[in-house]
């Protein structure tokens, strides 16, 4: 039931083209308690109903010009109007005419002369089913948001626990290796050492007259040994550069913004990726710019991992299904734009449908196999790059590949900075 201070809020348009009727109906709504507007012609409704909100149509069927069909229609046809319930006045009672009224979306309809009770209880009966819809449609749109909004939290608490651990991980793995690494470092150069000078002893101890056949197997032993050493030391190098990659990539302890050259950040990234395609895919870099900019660097980090796995991934699926054997290629490119520095990632791989391009930040959003994918890796990284007050936009054509370009200010303002960090 209605109470008064409802109705004194709520607004009925009366249309009828016969002032006899408009008065007698406004006077039994006006009594009730409701706001009361009227209209004599089709036109003037569109005009009335353009201008102010009403929350229903008493809307007159036979009228010159245009009639209550077509205003109806008009209305429907208007997202910003279809949903103001429309009840008809009609002294038509033909079926065909009743029928045509609710197929083009009429709720209801009122036979004249008017009974008062009637209208009054049909109005009523409308307008509490009106506001009613209105009050679900606001709590289902309050409870999509609390819903994406919860979904957000999640995945940023799973990326901030996943980001603690892997920065722990990492940070463990890298001194973990650290450590034995240098030891073989030290001892290849001490062996290098010992050996040179053992060659130098070894030669000294002949004299002119020493079989050629004898000189040639020791300088070939000689040379192996020397290979040997070169190798490992090249081996002991790499692990170093590994390690020196790994903790860049995790840099734990910089939970907070300073100021990097995020191509270093880049370079590691891709270093560590490039160890599971060495024969798959070509790795191509062109930084046009290499700026120093405020961020936070293990943030990044994560971002350029996903979206660089990501693009590894898509150029593996599709070598399967075109059975080729020729490489991908990942191009990685930094440029400036305006005041942004801009990050693009470009694939031949797989591409996406626009369905998927719309959806692929959206938490928990996967096109993976079960079990493969947890749906959180872009959303994340949609998350952290707002976070950076950048942007992401993708471009992608399906069997062709895809662009995803990242945004980054060259500078954070100072507003929200100090939530930034996950």
């Amino acid at each position: 039931m209605l109470q008064p201070e409802e109705k004194e809020e709520l607004f009925i348009l009366i249309v009828d083209d016969e002032p006899n009727n408009i008065q007698l109906l406004g006077n039994i709504l006006k009594e009730a308690g409701y706001q009361i507007e009227f209209a004599i012609s089709g036109e003037e409704a569109l005009d009335w109903v353009n201008s102010k909100h009403f929350d229903l149509l008493l809307l007159d069927i036979m009228m010159p010009g245009m009639d209550g069909f077509e205003v109806c229609q008009r209305l429907q046809e208007n997202p910003d109007h279809r949903e103001i319930p429309v009840i008809f006045l009609t002294a038509k009672t033909e079926p065909e005419s009743v029928v045509k009224g609710f197929h083009i979306g009429a709720i209801d309809y009122i036979t004249k002369p008017f009974n008062q009770s009637e209208l009054l209880a049909r109005v009523q009966t409308h307008l509490e089913l009106s506001i009613g819809r209105v009050k679900l449609q606001k709590t289902y749109q309050k409870l999509e948001e609390n819903h994406q909004e919860f979904k957000e939290i999640q995945s940023q608490l799973i990326h901030s626990e996943k980001m603690a651990g892997l920065g722990t991980l990492v940070a463990g793995v890298a001194h973990e290796i650290n450590n034995p690494s240098n030891f073989l470092h030290i001892g290849v150069q001490l062996l290098d050492k010992e050996i040179k000078e053992f060659e130098s002893e070894f030669w000294s101890l002949f004299d002119s007259d020493v079989d050629k056949d004898a000189l040639d197997y020791f300088k070939e032993k000689f040379e192996r040994f020397f290979k040997t050493i070169h190798n490992i030391n090249e081996g002991s190098e790499r692990i170093k550069t590994i390690v020196q990659d790994l903790r860049t990539f995790s840099r734990v302890g910089e939970a907070e913004q300073k100021k990097v050259a995020i191509t270093d950040n880049l370079e590691s990234t891709l270093h560590l990726i490039q160890t599971q395609y060495k024969t798959q895919i070509e790795f191509v870099c062109d930084f046009q710019a290499t700026p120093v900019i405020e961020c936070f660097p293990s943030q990044l980090n994560q971002v350029f991992m996903n979206i660089m796995a990501n693009a590894c991934q898509a150029i593996e699926s599709q070598a399967l299904q075109t059975k080729s054997n020729e490489p991908g290629t990942l191009t990685v490119q930094t440029f400036l734009h305006n005041e942004e520095l801009g990050i693009s990632f470009q694939d031949t791989g797989e591409g996406m449908t626009p369905e998927i391009q719309q959806k692929i930040f959206e938490p928990f959003y996967t096109t993976k196999d079960v079990g493969k994918g947890t749906g959180l890796g872009m959303s994340i990284s949609f998350s952290i790059i707002k976070k950076h007050q950048g942007r992401i936009e993708v471009d992608s054509t399906p069997g062709q590949g895809s662009t995803i370009t990242v945004f980054l200010p060259l500078k954070l303002s100072p507003e929200n900075t100090s939530e930034r960090s996950l």
